[in-house]
């Protein structure tokens, strides 16, 4: 059953692999597809927000084949490693059944497959998260010296992957120095391997707390309460850059809605069974603690500090979420209350998914519109890019790369903003012109915009669109006479 359920969640996230580079995605292939490991670092330390380690997987995974396929490879990877990974921290924690169905509510989480096709840092994030806890409830339950090793790795790597995994360690060493002081010793070593394997970073760290990126989220998005449940909400079953309303879609709100709650039911219906809360010395209290770890971690932050509470920084708590839903949902006593809960909750998710594999809500099409004028292109066309950003066309390197990334041929590649732009005068006098532009109800309307002295000189042969988060059009235009 684990093996199907891995097997699908493979499936699924192969949907997506072969989607154009987008976002952030831009600036890390900007690294670590162009530098050796020595520059890739440093241009980490002076460019990024973010620690190495989320940078050197990929880094190596482009010298495997297509760098703008394979340097998504170890998100892949990982992200449906995460799956059995869940079953198998769920079996030690909260029983077979709970974790079950939370590898299946891993599978088809549709955040969670979105995250397993970006080459950014936070599926590898969530599968150390859930690697480390598994290390830790192994390392007190078989007292092997193996598993101390593999907690102590794990976690320190989960602080070189993203510095929003840290609230999940915190949550790790607190509750284990609490339920298990017996165990001090070996706790003591394992912390200690972990702040020494780390020491080294502090110095980055220092200096990448100075970068923008978290007032670049606080411009955009405030922290407040009603906001925080939206983005954790995202976090579990919606679409990165949709709203909940499109995707899952009020339908599937609904049903999920009617699934925590019958988990929040389940949970007091075992705790009244029990009449007690489980000890802390409980692994299942370990899971429920990093369950809370970054929705309630980056909270105090964004109230302290700079809003960093978005969807993508609570990715570390997801599978914990996951195994504390499934587990709620199993602690109900009436197998009929049990079915509809699941039910309720895994159509819930395949809505989801299925709408984020839609290629509607996709990333832009990048790669498409660069195959085709690959395949178009006589020898020698001038290719003309509207860009996706605008305000960033010439300016910055990574995000102006959305074609260039994906051309497998030299083209002459020109970037303008408008029609006035002064990068028209620098189209040369050849018989075949590319336009590749974000599709909108303008171009619907009159085409894309042209100058006119090329309205004059070329004559319009075909165009093509795809579809995405933003769609994006390929218009062909051959030499009149």
């Amino acid at each position: 059953m684990v093996a199907g359920l891995t097997l699908l969640a493979l499936g699924v996230r192969l949907a997506g692999l072969n989607q154009g580079l987008f976002g952030d995605e831009l600036y890390l292939y900007e690294i670590a597809a162009r530098d050796d490991l020595g520059a890739m670092v440093g241009k980490v330390v002076d460019t990024e927000s973010t620690p190495p380690f989320g940078f050197l997987l990929p880094w190596a995974a482009v010298k495997l084949g297509d760098p703008t396929v394979t340097v998504r490879l170890p998100s892949l990877l990982l992200g449906t490693a995460v799956v059995p990974l869940a079953y198998l921290l769920g079996r030690r924690t909260v029983g077979a059944p709970a974790a079950l169905l939370g590898a299946a509510f891993m599978a088809l989480s549709p955040f969670a497959i979105w995250y397993s096709d970006e080459s950014r840092a936070y599926a590898t994030m969530t599968f150390l998260a859930v690697l480390s806890t598994l290390a830790l409830v192994l390392a007190l339950q078989t007292r092997r010296r193996g598993w101390w090793v593999v907690y102590a790795v794990a976690a320190c790597l989960v602080l070189y992957t993203h510095y929003m995994g840290v609230f999940v360690v915190i949550v790790q060493a607190a509750w284990a120095t609490v339920a298990h002081r017996d165990r001090w010793r070996e706790l003591a070593l394992a912390h200690a391997a972990v702040v020494l394997g780390y020491l080294p970073w502090l110095p980055s760290f220092v200096i990448q707390s100075d970068d923008t990126s978290a007032q670049r989220i606080s411009t955009f998005k405030d922290f407040t309460p009603k906001g925080a449940v939206r983005e954790l909400t995202i976090s579990v079953i919606g679409h990165p850059f949709l709203s909940l309303e499109s995707a899952p879609g009020r339908a599937a709100l609904a049903l999920f809605g009617l699934g925590v709650a019958a988990a929040v039911a389940g949970a007091l219906v075992h705790v009244r069974a029990r009449r007690a809360v489980p000890g802390v010395r409980s692994p299942a209290v370990l899971v429920a603690l990093v369950a809370l770890a970054t929705p309630a971690g980056v909270a105090v932050y964004s109230v302290l500090g700079q809003n960093a509470y978005i969807p993508r920084n609570l990715s570390a708590s997801l599978p914990a979420l996951a195994l504390v839903l499934a587990a709620g949902l199993v602690a109900l006593r009436r197998p009929a209350a049990v079915v509809a809960g699941l039910t309720a909750v895994v159509v819930a998710l395949g809505i989801g998914a299925t709408r984020t594999l839609d290629p509607d809500n996709g990333r832009p099409p990048y790669r498409q519109a660069a195959e085709l004028v690959d395949e178009r292109d006589g020898g020698g066309a001038a290719v003309v890019e509207y860009p996706l950003f605008p305000a960033f066309a010439n300016v910055d390197i990574a995000l102006g790369r959305h074609l260039e990334n994906h051309f497998g041929r030299s083209h002459e590649l020109l970037q303008v903003r408008s029609p006035d732009s002064p990068g028209w005068d620098e189209v040369p006098a050849h018989d075949q012109l590319f336009v590749v532009t974000p599709w909108d109800a303008a171009h619907r309307a009159g085409g894309p915009p042209l100058p006119p002295r090329f309205a004059r000189r070329f004559r319009f042969v075909r165009n093509r669109v795809w579809p995405g988060l933003v769609p994006v059009a390929v218009f062909e235009y051959r030499a009149r006479g």
